[in-house]
């Protein structure tokens, strides 16, 4: 029967008028009882994925994003079940929102779009493969943050260009946080090559996400989530160099607003001594040498991150950004490092002066 139903709607559910049953015949499988729909999820989940990628554009409302984000959140509880609800996420995805443009003379804008409603659902799910949601299996953790990214930007994008229901006021602060935690978790791995990919991703999500998207103390709450979270070991140097500067860059972007604010400072001044903390771990425990090094790339982002902070129009508030760089320059002249941060000194010998 359960088979019966999924290719009942494999092959009708783009027919507007059989829809309204087909759904109400999914809903009935829905509600089945755990240990059946465990024991047949590997076959009820490839199915969905099917409808996905093949029925997608006909969800005109939240409610059928909603009601599709439910069943395959349902099915991805169960392992046999797991990776072919990715494979219709990814597909889908990759189908809708394509990395080059289509061939056959076809423009994107002529593709089935995804909207607004299917890019939250696609988040919601996508940021629980990156962190292990899961039954804490994070096997499919990288490929999650490359679909991730794409859905995010695209999303953003929508808000955007939109004329008159802006999609910002759907897009909450858990869901930004959680894509945010999501970079970074993935970010941590010992693997290099996923770790460069995930600071990609997460740089391509700091670029359209604008300061004022989110209130201030949120940005500092993100901050805090990334300084408390378990840094990878300074036996993997590009791991530990791509999470700080995930943590350095979003310190730039949200430190002239958040620094502003009277009552932010504790929380802010808190994440700030714990940056200097692994900027310490880091040019202790990397080796200095070659280009690349943990050494090097933390001297070369603590640099840059200083004389950004120093240059004149940054803005803030003027003695707390700069007790920011000295709080970082220091780190950096404890191992003789911080002769490129002249724009800092040369800022404090004149204030001394």
């Amino acid at each position: 029967i359960v088979v019966t139903i999924l290719r009942a709607c494999i092959h009708l559910y783009d027919i507007e008028e059989v829809r309204p049953s087909l759904r109400s015949s999914l809903e009935l499988l829905m509600n089945l009882p755990p240990k059946l729909i465990r024991c047949i999820s590997n076959r009820f989940a490839c199915g969905m994925a099917i409808i996905l990628r093949g029925s997608f554009y006909t969800f005109e409302t939240s409610e059928e994003w909603d009601f599709m984000g439910d069943m395959l959140d349902m099915l991805a509880r169960f392992g046999p079940g797991r990776g072919f609800v990715f494979d219709g996420i990814a597909s889908t995805v990759e189908y809708a929102l394509p990395s080059k443009p289509p061939s056959g003379g076809l423009s994107i804008r002529s593709r089935e779009a995804l909207t607004a409603d299917g890019c939250l659902v696609f988040c919601r799910l996508l940021t629980r493969y990156a962190l292990g949601e899961y039954e804490k299996d994070l096997s499919l953790s990288a490929p999650a943050i490359l679909c991730l990214e794409k859905v995010y930007v695209h999303m953003a994008t929508l808000k955007q260009t939109a004329t008159d229901a802006p999609v910002e006021k759907d897009i909450s602060f858990a869901l930004r946080k959680n894509v945010a935690v999501s970079f970074f978790s993935v970010c941590c791995t010992n693997d290099p090559d996923t770790s460069q990919q995930a600071l990609r991703c997460f740089q391509n999500f700091l670029h359209c996400t604008q300061v004022e998207s989110m209130p201030d103390d949120k940005w500092i709450e993100i901050l805090g989530a990334f300084v408390s979270s378990k840094q990878p070991s300074t036996e993997f140097e590009a791991s530990r160099a791509n999470t700080l500067t995930i943590i350095l860059k979003t310190l730039l972007k949200t430190l002239l607003a958040s620094s502003s604010r009277r009552e932010n400072l504790d929380d802010l001044s808190d994440i700030i001594n714990r940056t200097a903390v692994l900027i310490r771990e880091n040019l202790r425990g990397g080796r200095r040498g070659t280009e690349r090094s943990l050494f090097e790339r933390t001297v070369d982002i603590a640099t840059q991150t200083v004389n950004e902070i120093a240059e004149k129009d940054f803005g803030g508030e003027e003695d707390y950004c700069k007790w920011t760089s000295e709080t970082l320059v220091i780190e950096l002249e404890d191992v003789g490092a911080s002769g490129g941060t002249f724009k800092q000194l040369a800022a404090i010998t004149k204030g001394s002066n």
